[in-house]
This record gives C-alpha cells, sequence and structure tokens, in this order.
C-alpha cells in the first residue's frame, strides 16, 4: 500500500490487525471506520513502521520514549502524536515462526472493552464494529491508561517547549 492511499484512511482509522492469507501468507487487515476492512498483502510490523514514517517519526525512538515514560519495553502503547496513539492487542496465537501476533487498535476509536470467557475481552469502536482480543480486560485498560498518561506527558512537554521559545523570543525582541 503506498503512502497516498495510507494517508486517504487514516482520519478513519479504527486499528489493524495480522491475518493469514488464503495463500498462508502474513497478512494485515485494516479496520476503518464505517466499518470497512481492507486486506493488504504486508505484516502488520510493516505496516506499523509505514504509519509511523507518514508522522516522520522513527518506530524505534517512539518506542523508546514509550519505554522511558511508561518503565518497560514488551508490547508498548504508541504515540504518535495525541490524536493517534495506538494501543497493542493480541488478536491470535502464533502457529509458527513470525507470525504475527500483535495488532494495533487506536485510543480515540475504543468505545468500551468487555470481558469474554477464558481471559478474552472484547472492543467495541465508536462506529460499532467489534474485535475479539486475547487479552485481558485489566491488561486492556492498563494499556489504555497508559497511553493516557503518554498523552500527558506529551502535552506537558509541548508546553514547557513552548513556553521556553516564548521567553527566549521576549528575550531576542526585547519584549
Amino acid at each position: 500500500m503506498d503512502n497516498s492511499k495510507m494517508v486517504e484512511f487514516l482520519p478513519r482509522l479504527n486499528g489493524f490487525i495480522p491475518i493469514t492469507g488464503e495463500d498462508g501468507g502474513n497478512y494485515t487487515e485494516i479496520w476503518l471506520k464505517g466499518p470497512e476492512k481492507i486486506q493488504i498483502s504486508k505484516k502488520s510490523k510493516t505496516v506499523l513502521a509505514h504509519l509511523v514514517r507518514l508522522y516522520a517519526k522513527d518506530l524505534v525512538l517512539v518506542r523508546q520514549q514509550s519505554k522511558r515514560i511508561l518503565g518497560y519495553s514488551k508490547d508498548l502503547p504508541l504515540l504518535i502524536t495525541h490524536h493517534l496513539v495506538l494501543i497493542p492487542v493480541k488478536v491470535r496465537e502464533a502457529t509458527y515462526k513470525d507470525e504475527g501476533t500483535l495488532g494495533y487498535v487506536v485510543l480515540q476509536s475504543v468505545d468500551k472493552v468487555r470481558p469474554l470467557e477464558r481471559g478474552k475481552a472484547k472492543l467495541s469502536f465508536q462506529d460499532g464494529s467489534e474485535l475479539l482480543v486475547l487479552n485481558r480486560v485489566q491488561k486492556i485498560r492498563q494499556k489504555m491508561n497508559e497511553a493516557l498518561d503518554l498523552i500527558r506527558v506529551e502535552m506537558d512537554l509541548q508546553k514547557l517547549f513552548y513556553q521556553a521559545n516564548l521567553n527566549q523570543a521576549r528575550e531576542d525582541f526585547n519584549f
């Protein structure tokens, strides 16, 4: 999928998950508001990297920022912008090496999280679509709260940055 198509559906993005294609390949299903689903022949990891690059960011640095703020390094929520925060969700068990199990949902698109049997949960999106995940409700809510923490830290940093720049501009121009 080229960047122009990805840019086109960004405002409608609910998330993306790994799936197995009819040919047995490791593909990604992109969930859009509507509900609409698009299947592409790229791994979810690749889709994530392309999405992050659309915002002129580096995935390694985005992960490092989350790791630094949250204090752990596995299955991190990822703050792309304060309007686009991705929550990791486990959507399937791996049956072979390098088969992706982790998808991402957009925090701002999630409406409800409900428990199901045997430690599973169902995510309801604002458009009414639902996604079965293999995470417990508590884990999903933890990731959502951590994502909100990432947004708070980002907003605080921006406030400090702009205040420092404003103060410097006042000094430079004798305001």
